[in-house]
């Protein structure tokens, strides 16, 4: 079958592209969202690394670190609270700049 914008390296069939814009626009709005992500390969190994220890996926690992960042920018906006990291006695507060 025939790719649309194949030539771009987009994995869009004509009849998936038929589906999306056949669907009312209140619809799309709750379909998930989709993001290309170039990370260096050190930081990539890293998030790799971590994902294999814990038995899950790179891409798990992202929607985890995602979900983490917007509570601590939640946390960060709310008055009077502060992030903090606690290292045996040591008391850090991590600030979002």
């Amino acid at each position: 079958m025939e790719k649309f914008g194949e030539q771009r390296g987009v994995g869009v069939t004509r009849l998936q592209e038929r589906r999306w814009n056949s669907q009312p626009a209140s619809k799309k709005k709750d379909l998930p969202k989709r993001y290309s992500l170039v990370l260096p390969k050190e930081l990539y190994d890293e998030l790799e690394r971590v994902a294999d220890k814990r038995h899950t996926t790179v891409v798990d690992m992202l929607r985890r670190f995602v979900k983490l960042g917007l509570m601590a920018v939640q946390i960060e906006e709310t008055p009077h609270a502060a992030l903090l990291i606690r290292e045996g006695n040591t008391v850090r507060e991590i600030v979002i700049i």
